[in-house]
């Protein structure tokens, strides 16, 4: 057990692949002799089990890494089955690791794979909500809307297990990625079902994936409907929920529900005007939040596109570049946005041909121009 600890540590700090295939070679000799030369000295546990498997479930490195965590969990349920021996029955966290290992796996059938890991479970122990929402993350990042709500279905019906804010959360997520003709609207529903949750409170990143679902929607009351929402987020963190308080994210998505505004002349001038009020609500002293160089980004988005006229467009932008600068958050897709809609003459005198260092400080490296 010592070496098969000393191997995990190994694989935990080089991420080779060569620590976790050490660890597994020891356990196979150890339920060897075990098994077949009945060396009970040597007999592996379930600490020992799941310390293999959660090393291997961890170890992108190595292919299949997935498969032999899930192989040795069988090989761990067959030694239960055969001796009976309560040491080897596998725990939640052994479940929860060859789950891990197929939820992060990015080829096709992960997340499947992990869903029956979930099953086979309830051989041995009760999958807890950890297990449920791994498998559920699992499906979100493949944008699996409707593996997810069966999902979701099954945990809201059970008497065993009840959904948290991670679960829902996850939910939002999926829903907010679909991009559906109704997945705003739907995305929405789900936060107003856990605002009337009696066990579950929204969290900011509960109203910043409704916002960003109806950022993404074709709708032309799209920028209405993602301010009510940081109206009412603004709301309760006054009301003292300091986990529903506003990011710099929950602003942002709101600019770009504005910047992709579409519709008649007087939609897009709402739209538009609701993007300088709430930009400018983070200059305050008492902002709740602090533009970013993505901020930036989409308030230039949204001026460019929503100005009435050229005129109104350059000076916009013209107002705009200057306090970008001073913040030391040009980016390089701000500025491109700059050079395209702005007049030639007047891109030319505000940008020099070598920019200062100072005007883009504050933005990542890979991000700046």
């Amino acid at each position: 057990t010592a070496l098969i600890n000393a191997w995990a540590q190994c694989e935990k700090e080089e991420r080779t692949g060569h620590g976790a295939i050490r660890a597994k070679e020891i356990l196979q000799n150890m339920m060897r002799m075990y098994r077949d030369d009945g060396k009970h000295d040597v007999k592996p546990n379930v600490i020992t089990f799941s310390t293999v498997i959660t090393t291997l479930s961890r170890c992108h490195a190595l292919e299949g890494s997935a498969e032999e965590a899930e192989a040795l969990l069988d090989s761990m349920l067959e030694l239960y089955e055969q001796t009976g021996d309560e040491d080897i029955r596998p725990n939640v966290v052994t479940g929860n690791a060859v789950i891990s290992a197929w939820a992060t796996r990015k080829a096709a059938g992960g997340a499947q794979r992990a869903e029956a890991v979930l099953h086979k479970m309830e051989q041995f122990c009760q999958p807890d909500v950890y297990s449920y929402n791994s498998v559920l993350n699992a499906y979100a990042t493949t944008g699996n809307v409707r593996d997810a709500r069966k999902l979701l279905a099954h945990m809201e019906s059970s008497n065993d297990i009840e959904p948290d804010v991670v679960t829902y959360n996850t939910m939002l997520h999926v829903l907010a990625k679909s991009r559906g003709p109704r997945s705003a609207v739907e995305t929405e529903q789900m936060l107003e079902h856990m605002e009337e949750h009696p066990n579950v409170t929204p969290t900011a990143v509960s109203y910043t994936s409704v916002i960003t679902a109806w950022s993404r929607s074709s709708s032309p009351t799209k920028a209405i409907r993602a301010n009510d929402l940081l109206q009412r987020m603004i709301q309760r963190y006054e009301q003292g929920d300091q986990s529903a308080k506003p990011d710099v994210f929950a602003f942002t998505s709101l600019l770009s529900a504005c910047a992709t505004t579409t519709g008649h002349f007087k939609q897009k001038r709402n739209a538009l005007k609701l993007a300088i009020q709430t930009f400018e609500s983070l200059s305050k002293p008492d902002a709740l939040a602090t533009p970013n160089q993505l901020t930036y980004t989409v308030m230039f988005r949204a001026c460019s596109k929503l100005a009435a006229d050229n005129q109104e467009r350059t000076r916009l932008l013209q107002h705009l570049f200057r306090n970008c600068c001073k913040d030391g958050l040009l980016s390089k897709q701000a500025l491109e946005i700059c050079h395209y809609h702005m007049p030639s003459a007047m891109s030319n005198r505000l940008v020099p041909a070598s920019l200062p260092f100072e005007w883009s400080e504050n933005v990542p490296k890979k991000y700046r121009p």
